[in-house]
């Protein structure tokens, strides 16, 4: 057994634990992530384009700096605890599935659930502890530099991460003047492989995320994974990115966020405050995954959950927000910086630099690690050790994503200015037309109603006519036409007063047909 899986199998809660019913339950030996990153170097100095010397001066003897540190370290190599009871936490996942749809709930993956389990026992230990039997880049750092400048471990801050377990970010006051692989930030680490958890790591690396200053990591969800024997250049580019607040949009200026708990404001910091939030409500207190992050922010008097109860509670908030039932109102940053990142590889070391790292190597650990890597005598193998990456801006050029209005206050009164001048004038013309359509449409109103008029007299005035029976003179009542009437009185056939001639058509000289 490794010495690093000794350290980690002492409590500070005296849990009990039996490391071989731990490979009997859970079958061969197995892993997935902790702890396969050793190290992780997270910010490329300064954001671009930030072009100030920081003028930092290296200690004047890191040697005897570095041997009062490691006479300060605390022995890491302890006892294995004896009795292990996996019962708490199988009664644990069991009860998670109870919120689960259906009849039949999917059988949990046995590296999944050995993963979590891992991980629940690791968290529980003291952060102090959880540092302490992790990788330390002390042993672990055998050059680096910064734009051909030396920098050492105590360039780098740690952050415990319950997926990955150490992990360091550099100093956020480098910065970068220049581009190209030569001003950048170079890195040669060993990677204690005689280390590693047998069971629990698959595979050997380090996972290195680029991410803004002062903002928070999440080595689980972002970043790359580097193989040892291999050397990486990493290029950069930077993307500035500008939004619109209110009333062009939503975004949060994150202010508030820095007031509150010093650390940029990023979507993923907000949406995890958020659940904790919820978390901490409805069952009094915050999950323990998310316990680096109080521990960025400061807030280290907060109250993890730890009875069956507490993570039962703590389940049913977290499937809630899976399902959609609680959302968390994060809006994106009003100014955000992402890095493009383009990744090249190459097989290092040769043989021949192998050796002179063996060399680097011996001088910093202790004999018998060191006995074995001279032990070691083939170079392939003796590479395996090692791992080199290369962090470097591309270019000194970025790219800048501004949202702007389409529609600037100026352009607006303007426009609005011009259509209601159009509009003004279109108007008046309009409302001469419609007082011209109405005086028209009373004109020919008043003309249909007097021509009905006229028409009702003169039928009035020839019905009296009719009614008076002769004219005046005595003559005949006949029309113009001189149509001949039958006259009632004259059934005898005294017709000899009635002339039926009629005049003989002339034509327009006057003569007779």
């Amino acid at each position: 057994m490794s010495d690093r899986r000794r350290a980690y199998m002492e409590s500070p809660d005296n849990m009990a634990y039996d490391a071989q019913r731990e490979m009997r339950s859970y079958g061969p030996p197995a892993d997935k992530y902790y702890p396969s990153l050793t190290d992780r170097p997270t910010e490329h100095g300064a954001p671009y384009p930030a072009f100030r010397n920081t003028g930092y001066e290296p200690p004047a003897d890191y040697s005897r700096h570095r041997a009062k540190h490691k006479r300060r370290r605390k022995k890491r190599f302890v006892d294995d605890f004896q009795n292990l009871d996996f019962s708490n936490y199988t009664e644990y996942g069991e009860d998670y599935y109870e919120y689960y749809e259906g009849d039949h709930p999917p059988e949990k993956d046995e590296q999944a659930e050995l993963e979590d389990t891992f991980r629940d026992l690791f968290m529980k230990i003291d952060r102090g502890k959880r540092i302490e039997i992790g990788h330390q880049i002390e042993d672990m750092l055998i050059s680096c530099s910064f734009d051909g400048y030396k920098c050492y471990a105590e360039n780098f801050t740690i952050v415990s991460d319950g997926d990955f377990g150490n992990c360091y970010t550099l100093s956020p006051n480098y910065i970068s003047k220049k581009s190209g692989p030569m001003a950048g930030l170079s890195i040669i680490l060993y990677m204690e492989l005689e280390e590693y958890l047998e069971g629990i790591s698959q595979g050997y690396g380090v996972r290195v995320v680029i991410h803004e200053r002062k903002s928070f990591p999440f080595p689980a969800d972002r970043g790359i994974y580097l193989a040892p024997s291999f050397e990486s250049h990493i290029g950069l580019k930077l993307t500035n990115i500008s939004r619109e607040g209110d009333p062009y949009g939503k975004c949060n200026d994150g202010a508030a966020y820095t007031q509150q708990y010093g650390i940029k404001y990023t979507r993923m910091v907000c949406q995890a405050l958020c659940r904790q939030t919820e978390v901490y409500r409805r069952c009094g207190c915050y999950d323990e995954d998310d316990e680096e992050l109080f521990h960025f922010i400061h807030k280290l008097e907060n109250k993890f959950c730890r009875t069956k109860n507490q993570y039962i509670c703590m389940d049913k908030v977290n499937h809630e927000f899976d399902k959609k039932e609680i959302s968390c109102t994060c809006e994106d940053p009003c100014y955000e910086q992402k890095y493009t990142l383009y990744p090249s590889y190459r097989v290092w070391p040769t043989d021949q630099y192998a050796i002179l790292l063996q060399e680097g190597v011996c001088d910093k650990l202790p004999p018998a690690k060191c006995k074995r890597i001279v032990e070691t005598t083939d170079p392939r193998e003796l590479g395996q050790n090692f791992l080199k990456f290369v962090i470097y801006y591309e270019d000194l050029n970025f790219e800048e994503f501004d949202e702007e209005p389409e529609i600037e206050d100026a352009q607006f009164v303007s426009d609005v200015g011009g259509a209601i001048g159009l509009w003004i004038g279109l108007s008046l013309l309009a409302i001469f037309e419609v007082i011209q359509f109405f005086f028209e449409l009373g004109i020919f109103g008043c003309r249909v109603c007097c021509h009905k008029d006229d028409k009702k007299n003169q039928g009035k005035k020839k019905q009296k006519k009719k009614i008076d029976g002769r004219p005046q003179n005595g003559g005949p009542v006949h029309n113009q036409t001189q149509i001949p009437q039958w006259n009632k009185t004259n059934r005898n056939g005294e017709f000899d007063n009635i002339n039926f001639s009629r005049a003989s058509p002339q034509n327009r000289w006057g003569y007779d047909y």
